[in-house]
C-alpha cells in the first residue's frame, strides 16, 4: 500500500473514508475520536476519478443553472419563468400551441444548449 499524502483532496478523502472527519496537510486525517487513519493513495485515487466522473456527468446541471456560460444564459429566474407561462396561458396557447410560447421555448433553448447525458 502507497501512503496518500499531501496536499490532501478533502472530497476524495472523505468520499474514501467516510469516518474522517477532520484533515490537516501537516498532521493528517482523523476519525471523530482523533485517531489517525491512514490513507491509501489508490483508494483516494480511485475517489477522485469517480466524483470527477460524477461531477462531469451533472455538468449539464450547473450549466443550466448559473451563468458560467456568457454565451448561453441559464434557465431565467423562476418568477421570470411563471410569468413567461401565466402570459402564455393568458394569450390561450395551450396543447401544441404551448410549444410556440415564450416560457416552452426559453426552457427548451437552456435544453438543448445544455443537453442531459444518456
Amino acid at each position: 500500500m502507497s501512503i496518500y499524502l499531501p496536499p490532501y483532496n478533502f472530497l476524495a478523502v472523505v468520499d474514501a473514508y467516510p469516518e474522517v472527519v477532520f484533515i490537516d496537510d501537516e498532521k493528517g486525517a482523523f476519525d471523530k475520536d482523533m485517531n489517525e487513519i491512514e490513507l491509501d493513495d489508490e483508494k483516494v485515487k480511485a475517489s477522485i476519478t469517480k466524483l470527477n466522473a460524477d461531477a462531469a456527468s451533472n455538468l449539464y446541471q450547473l450549466e443550466r443553472t448559473t451563468s458560467i456560460n456568457e454565451n448561453k444564459p441559464p434557465y431565467a429566474s423562476i418568477g421570470d419563468q411563471l410569468d413567461m407561462l401565466w402570459h402564455d396561458i393568458d394569450s390561450g396557447k395551450l396543447g401544441d400551441t404551448a410549444k410556440t410560447g415564450t416560457w416552452y421555448l426559453a426552457v427548451k433553448k437552456v435544453k438543448d444548449d445544455f443537453p442531459k447525458d444518456s
